[in-house]
């Protein structure tokens, strides 16, 4: 098991565990995701050609809320999933 794997099952875990903003970012660039600016200087959108969605995080201070950590988890958790299916339908 990887670091970033170690890093994801705590995260899945304990996602009140106060993540910083740099660790979720690093997360969703290694599953290849495209960061963006968005239109405020807090808020940071994540495109993934796998995914039809958008993922927005607000980053305000030293943590992210609960709620973004889950949403950037879901989002990988997905992209991981179509990976897979798209190996085995090769």
């Amino acid at each position: 098991m990887t670091q970033r794997d170690k890093m994801m099952e705590r995260m899945r875990n304990n996602p009140k565990g106060g993540w910083r903003f740099q660790q979720v970012d690093s997360l969703l660039r290694y599953y290849e995701f495209e960061c963006r600016p968005g239109s405020k200087h807090s808020h940071f959108i994540y495109l993934h050609n796998l995914l039809s969605r958008e993922v927005v995080i607000v980053y305000r201070g030293k943590e992210l809320k609960p709620f973004y950590v889950g949403r950037a988890l879901e989002a990988i958790e997905e992209v991981i999933m179509r990976r897979e299916n798209e190996n085995d339908e090769v």
